[in-house]
């Protein structure tokens, strides 16, 4: 039948042809029709950071991780490594925040250098007289029964200043002549270990150490997790799929044995098989961590393994594998995100919390763990106004924003994920 044929049978009149109007090519698609489809990248971006709460929590953590990765570049000082040599003078150690520079002390020793130094008969009393004024002294003598306790108050990094020029001009005086000049001189070489949070009882940089050990520790967790999470999802994803088959039923069977006694027992033990270094925690972690990650993505494979398109992809001949890792794993991935990112924290808490216990210490490196245990060995039986506390409160404040952040950037991960809500 032609046009013509077809226009006569069913009354289709020139006047009515006019008003029939073609659309364009260019306009006949679907976006005209239901508008702009949407990039599924930017809608689940939008939905992670629809929540202000995760959206914080985003913020912390890479704020965290920035400044870990910065102040160790831009620092002075090197991990584990005391802040002064020790070829000036020896009050490196315990140092106070330099915005809060003065300290009290009970100390014999320097007690025995303060009354030196302010001896009018020491021979280079005069020249060290105006450090002396710099450092502040302030002595409290408190009378008891048989002797007397003298407590002072210092600055303690003019105190630095004025003990290491004390030492040079006694070296310098070997060989020649002390004079004003000299002295200024000397003075000026001094180099003073000014610290942002103080050091420790070691002289070891506060600041410095607590984010290189955080650095460290975010490091070894996002790799464990990583390798943790993958070799779980893999064998997790099968059994799941499998569930109730002989090759699920053995495979739980193994992984109940394995777990049943306490993971701090297995870490142990690995680690006096492997050592303490990062390589072999890593190793420890990964065998310690997989099995979590099995029975969670094997428990949501269950869920999703019998839905509708996993039946029609099968009907049409879809081999298991593209099943198990092509239709039915990215169902899941939400869930899968969410548990990976909850076990960085708990990765970083187990070694921290290990460390912290005592159960094994690294000297060559720093670790948050080890920095609260060896602040809180360093804590003195009876706590004066100048205590720095800095040692024991920024790795603990550092520990719980990443605990806290990351539990709620996984419920934000999980939401923007979740199948039901992508359109």
């Amino acid at each position: 039948m032609t046009s013509k044929d077809f226009n006569a049978k069913y009354g289709v009149t020139e006047k009515l042809l006019e008003k029939i109007v073609l659309v364009k090519k260019t306009d006949n698609s679907l976006s005209s029709i239901a508008g702009r489809p949407k990039r599924q990248l930017v809608e689940i971006f939008k939905r992670f950071v629809k929540n202000p709460v995760v959206l914080i929590s985003l913020i912390v953590f890479l704020l965290v991780i920035v400044l870990s990765l910065i102040i160790p570049l831009t620092s002075p000082y090197k991990e584990v490594t005391p802040v002064e040599s020790g070829l000036q003078s020896d009050y490196f150690r315990d140092l106070p925040p330099s915005f809060q520079p003065i300290v009290t002390t009970t100390s014999n020793d320097f007690k025995t250098r303060y009354e030196l130094y302010s001896n009018p008969n020491y021979q280079y009393h005069n020249f060290l007289k105006p450090f002396l004024e710099r450092a502040k002294v302030e002595r409290f003598d408190q009378l008891t029964p048989g002797r007397v306790i003298s407590t002072f108050r210092y600055d303690a990094y003019e105190w630095f200043r004025l003990d290491s020029l004390n030492i040079a001009i006694n070296a310098a005086s070997r060989t020649q002549e002390i004079t004003d000049q000299l002295v200024n001189q000397l003075a000026g070489n001094i180099k003073i270990p000014y610290t942002v949070l103080g050091s420790d009882q070691r002289g070891f940089d506060i600041w410095t150490n607590t984010w290189i050990g955080t650095w460290s520790s975010i490091r070894l967790a996002l790799i464990v997790s990583l390798i943790a999470t993958f070799i779980g999802v893999t064998i997790g994803a099968a059994l799941g799929y499998h569930a109730g088959k002989w090759i699920d039923t053995v495979f739980m069977r193994l992984i109940d044995i394995f777990t049943s006694p306490p993971t701090l027992i297995w870490i142990l033990i690995l680690v006096s098989l492997f050592g303490y270094n990062d390589l072999a925690l890593g190793i420890i972690l990964v065998i310690t961590g997989w099995p979590s990650a099995v029975g969670g993505t094997r428990l949501f494979m269950i869920i999703v393994k019998d839905n509708e398109f996993i039946i029609a992809s099968k009907s049409i001949g879809a081999s298991k594998l593209r099943l198990i890792y092509n239709h039915a794993l990215p169902a899941i991935i939400g869930k899968i995100s969410s548990q990976f990112v909850r076990s960085i924290p708990a990765n970083i808490l187990t070694v921290a919390g290990l460390a912290f216990l005592g159960f094994f210490t690294n000297d060559s490196s720093a670790n948050l763990g080890q920095l609260l245990n060896t602040a809180a060995n360093q804590i003195p039986a009876s706590l004066t106004a100048s205590y720095n506390f800095w040692p024991i409160l920024l790795p603990a404040l550092i520990l719980l924003f990443l605990s806290i952040s990351l539990h709620f950037i996984a419920v934000g991960i999980h939401d923007a994920l979740d199948p039901k809500i992508i359109r």
